[in-house]
């Protein structure tokens, strides 16, 4: 088996299938309070979406579903990845207000004005290949009241990635999966970073582990963004292969 280092998708599971439904919000002052107990307010929009997911020995496909606001519903983005590496990853999405279906590359951007990139998603969701990077420990530390081993992934040269370099802390406890990422960009993509948090983390299936929510925020160069996303209801759920199709995409959900 190709290998792989994935927070979301524990290798060697077989076949998992699920549907979930998340909202997210962004922006410059809003609290990690506000986006768990406060879903209206003043100039307060959430966006939600449905996330579709099948993972395969060698194979993931994605697919997330706007459903709110009323201006982004319809809008889908199917993320395609193989494991080995052939074919590469493929991501299409379909906007309604151009009503055309579009081909995107995992480094053109936010993703529909959230801190997370497409690069994040495809790399985060879909599995990282270890071939791509080297990995090195750098000393134990703590992230709150929890020890963690803090571990350095470079790019190797021949790496597609905006990131210079990013920064993970797992716990030393065992929970196969990271509590805190930090990434730096490239000078060529502002030269800034983000950081990462992961929380309510939990077993979803045997070996297969979730966050409950995650919170990801902009430092420097006069980044200040924060984006906070809840996932509300996760669920196994068997899963049409026709929805994963990009020749369907103009029909949204």
């Amino acid at each position: 088996m190709q290998n792989a280092w994935d927070s979301y998708r524990i290798p060697g599971n077989g076949e998992i299938e699920e549907f979930e439904m998340f909202t997210f919000r962004s922006d410059l002052n809003y609290t990690l309070k506000q986006a768990k107990e406060n879903k209206g307010g003043i100039n307060v929009r959430y966006k939600e979406a449905i996330r579709e997911i099948k993972y395969y020995e060698n194979d993931n496909k994605i697919r997330v579903s706007f459903v709110e606001p009323p201006e982004l519903k319809n809008t889908v983005f199917i993320f395609l990845h193989n494991l080995t590496g052939s074919p590469p990853d493929r991501i299409w999405g379909y906007l309604p207000e151009l009503r055309k279906v579009r081909r995107f590359a995992p480094l053109d951007g936010e993703f529909m004005g959230t801190v997370l990139d497409f690069e994040d998603i495809t790399r985060r969701l879909n599995g990282e290949n270890l071939e791509d990077f080297e990995i090195l420990l750098l000393r134990e530390e703590k992230i709150g009241d929890k020890d963690c081993y803090k571990i350095l992934l470079i790019p190797k040269q021949e790496t597609s990635t905006a990131y210079r370099f990013r920064e993970f802390w797992v716990a030393k406890n065992g929970l196969p999966a990271f509590l805190q990422v930090k990434y730096y960009y490239k000078e060529e993509y502002g030269g800034y970073a983000k950081i990462q948090k992961n929380f309510g983390i939990y077993e979803f299936l045997p070996g297969v582990w979730r966050t409950t929510y995650l919170e990801m925020k902009e430092q420097g160069k006069n980044k200040n963004h924060t984006s906070f996303i809840l996932f509300n209801n996760r669920e196994q759920k068997k899963l049409s292969e026709n929805i994963f199709d990009s020749a369907v995409l103009s029909r949204g959900r």
